[in-house]
Order: structure tokens, then C-alpha cells, then sequence
């Protein structure tokens, strides 16, 4: 299972947020969602806020929960600089790897932005934080934790 889950969550990951021409649904509670199905499997990335965030991603096997991931960020940064670190962030995210399925790749820098991910455990139960940094200044930062649900 872990093989076909990570291949779906890759492939989920860089269909949605990161990608530029996602669709996001605003639900009547006023959180925002991404979905995506392949075959059986359908991954979903609710979340609530925008400047200061939190959310969570599920894999379902029909109706059936598989994987799940909760997280909780906040942008440090307004206006212009907001939305070009947003920038960063979907760029790094669309860089996801099959090894660890959760975020971004470990580092990645482009011109003054670098992002850092760091992470304990597999894909049955991890926890991690990333922070992304403009001229070696803290911009933003996320806290995740997850793992298999049986």
C-alpha cells in the first residue's frame, strides 16, 4: 500500500494547491478545498483561514480513510511580499517526493527565498515543520503531523 499511497499523494499534491490552474471550492463553512481522484483513491485538502491557516489532507479508498495529515501555518509578511512568498511556497510544494510525501522537498532556494522542511518518521505516522526565508528572514512558517488511519 505504501507504494501506490505515496504515488497518489505525489501525484494528488501536484494537482492541487501547487498547481496553478486548480480549482478551489468554497464550502458553506466557510473553509476552502481542494479534491483529487485517480482509480479508487480521493485526496482531499480542506482548510480554514488564509493569512494564518489551518487544515487537513485525507486519502479515501472509497469512503474509507486511509491517510490523513493536519497542519497549521501562518504567513509573517503582507500585501506584495505575501503573495510572491505564496509564489515560493506552490513552487516548492509542486517539488514533493515519493521518500516523504508530506511537504516540499528538504531545502530548495530560488533568488533571495530559501524553504526548509524537516521531518520524523514514514508515511504511517510522521510530524514536521517547514519555514520559508526571504534575504535570511523567517516568512513563513507550518507545523504538520499525520499517518496512516486504520
Amino acid at each position: 500500500m505504501a507504494e501506490t499511497l505515496s504515488d497518489f499523494l505525489v501525484l494528488a499534491k501536484r494537482n492541487t494547491y501547487s498547481k496553478k490552474s486548480a480549482r478551489e471550492r468554497k464550502n458553506p463553512d466557510g473553509s476552502k478545498e481542494f479534491s483529487f481522484r485517480k482509480g479508487k483513491l480521493a485526496y482531499s485538502d480542506k482548510y480554514y483561514g488564509n493569512h494564518a491557516f489551518s487544515g487537513q489532507e485525507t486519502v479515501f479508498s472509497g469512503k474509507t480513510p486511509l491517510w490523513s495529515m493536519v497542519y497549521t501555518g501562518r504567513s509573517l509578511v503582507t500585501g506584495t511580499e505575501e503573495k510572491k512568498m505564496a509564489e515560493f511556497l506552490k513552487d516548492c510544494l509542486s517539488r514533493v517526493e515519493r521518500d516523504a510525501p508530506f511537504r516540499g522537498p528538504l531545502n530548495f532556494k530560488m533568488g533571495k527565498f530559501s524553504y526548509e522542511n524537516t521531518f520524523f518518521g514514514n508515511l504511517s505516522m510522521f510530524s514536521g515543520s517547514e519555514a520559508i526565508k526571504f534575504g535570511g528572514k523567517v516568512v513563513f512558517v507550518l507545523s504538520y503531523s499525520g499517518g496512516a488511519v486504520e
